[in-house]
């Protein structure tokens, strides 16, 4: 069928056929675009948030670390050459001041203090040597094990940890959990631990948890 002005009718029917269709995917097309852009992009902010949060605990870890050995090394030690020194019942002894790592506890109650929530962090270890220290929850147990993988019986030398983290969801926030080693760097501190595990307090704990007792330690 023709038109008066030569036009193929049945053509130009096809043609706005078509236009309908380009007018109908194209914005699918362009929204589809868009969800795809803004998932890359969230998920690249995503990234670089944990990535930044994992650097930041490395940090904290790190200062936690230097604080105890600064500790150990000029207050503790000056405090032996005087002929008191470091107690775990420092409180009640006169020129005696906590333990190392009565002293990472303490700075690290004071430091989450002082987070406005953001971190907070204390010491741990399946060897605890305080009740409120131990392994209570699935990430501390999970990365304990994976740390202990890394152990070394009889190290000649620093062993090269790996920090063992993951995200979780907690109160509804994404928050990053994150163990470190804390090596023994030091004799007098293998020493010190060595002697708590043979009081009868710690041998207690040590049974009413399972866990072999008189455990002996050595550098890192």
């Amino acid at each position: 069928m023709r038109s008066l002005n030569g036009f193929d009718i049945s053509s130009l029917s096809s043609l706005l056929k078509i236009n309908r269709s380009v007018l109908i995917v194209l914005p699918l097309f362009l929204i589809g675009i868009s969800l795809i852009t803004w998932r890359l992009v969230a998920y690249g902010q995503q990234r670089t948030l944990e990535y930044q949060a994992i650097g930041i605990a490395e940090i904290i870890a790190r200062q936690a670390g230097s604080a105890r050995s600064v500790y150990s090394r000029y207050v503790v030690s000056k405090l032996g050459g005087d002929g008191f020194g470091a107690h775990i019942e420092s409180g009640d002894k006169i020129g005696f001041v906590p333990l190392p790592a009565q002293f990472l506890k303490l700075f690290g109650r004071e430091a989450s203090a002082g987070s406005d929530g953001l971190f907070h962090y204390k010491p741990i270890s399946k060897w605890n040597l305080e009740s409120s220290q131990g392994l209570d929850d699935e990430f501390k147990h999970w990365a304990w094990n994976e740390l202990e993988k890394q152990d070394i019986a009889n190290p000649e030398q620093a062993i090269d940890w790996k920090a063992i983290w993951r995200f979780e969801q907690i109160d509804g926030f994404t928050t990053l959990r994150y163990l470190r080693a804390d090596p023994a760097s030091a004799d007098s501190c293998v020493s010190c631990h060595n002697a708590y595990e043979n009081t009868p307090e710690i041998i207690e704990r040590r049974r009413q948890n399972g866990q072999e007792t008189g455990k002996q330690w050595r550098k890192h």
